[in-house]
């Protein structure tokens, strides 16, 4: 018995442990801020915000296509590398598109908080808005961006294209090793998109991959089930590359130029 209780008492307490890490460490884990140096081809500038009172944290990303007629499409991205790895990608749209690097990420200062990253992202829409007046605007998230889309959508968002999406980080987290822990309990970035589910706009494209492992297909069904308006896409590929095919970016082009066709020919 004495055996016993050690044994017990040892496994108790490596959980316990196991869980403080986890909880400590949880941003390291979840938050991969890594620079980009690639080459860019596309044309773009870079824009900086003031997103807190004091004037000394700004979050910066780049814009491109500005002079393009058409709706403005807002691009969040996942949680790994930063924004100007999309450059290219969403200038080939050939629409105007702003595409934000979080705090900590890139260029942007301070450190990823989940209440921060929302309201960040508020902020940049009110921007973009004065930006680009009488625009349709378009939120596009990629993994878990497509949380911070949702949360940062109201009812003037004209459209939402989501990639991979999912109902919280803690459903994602499930599929994991982690499901042995009490992520509820634990996480402190959640990304609770459920509340949110029935009321977006009319105009939403779902892409996911039946192949991801990480952000799985099945999630992502949990999710269509209360958005029963969205075009959806079955992808190719991987999570990390679910965007980096020729064929996403044709299929998420040619929604653009099917929904807002009347903004392109330069008709607000």
């Amino acid at each position: 018995m004495p055996i016993l209780h050690r044994v017990i008492t040892t496994l108790v307490l490596s959980y316990l442990a196991t869980c403080i890490g986890l909880f400590v460490a949880q941003d390291k884990i979840l938050f991969y801020p890594d620079e980009q140096t690639n080459k860019l081809y596309a044309e773009y500038e870079e824009f900086e915000l003031p997103v807190d009172r004091s004037g000394k944290i700004s979050v910066r990303g780049y814009v491109v296509n500005r002079e393009d007629p058409g709706p403005v499409v807002v691009f969040f991205t996942g949680n790994l590398g930063e924004a100007r790895t999309y450059v290219d990608r969403l200038e080939d749209f050939g629409v105007p598109a702003v595409i934000n690097n979080y705090r900590g990420f890139g260029k942007s200062d301070g450190r990823p908080r989940e209440k921060t990253m929302i309201k960040d992202a508020k902020l940049l829409v009110a921007w973009v808005r004065a930006e680009f007046p009488d625009r349709p605007l378009i939120l596009m998230g990629n993994s878990m961006g497509t949380g911070v889309a949702i949360l940062a959508s109201d009812e003037n968002i004209d459209g939402l294209i989501l990639a991979a999406p999912y109902r919280s980080l803690v459903h994602v987290g499930r599929k994991t090793p982690g499901r042995f822990f009490p992520l509820r309990l634990l996480m402190r970035t959640k990304f609770d998109v459920r509340s949110r589910l029935d009321s977006l706009p009319d105009k939403v494209l779902v892409l996911y991959s039946k192949d991801d492992t990480l952000i799985r297909a099945e999630e992502t069904l949990h999710v269509l089930d209360q958005v029963p308006q969205a075009d959806v896409v079955v992808a190719r590929g991987h999570h990390n590359n679910l965007l980096w095919y020729s064929y996403t970016l044709a299929s998420i082009e040619k929604w653009i130029k099917t929904n807002f066709s009347e903004a392109i020919k330069g008709n607000p």
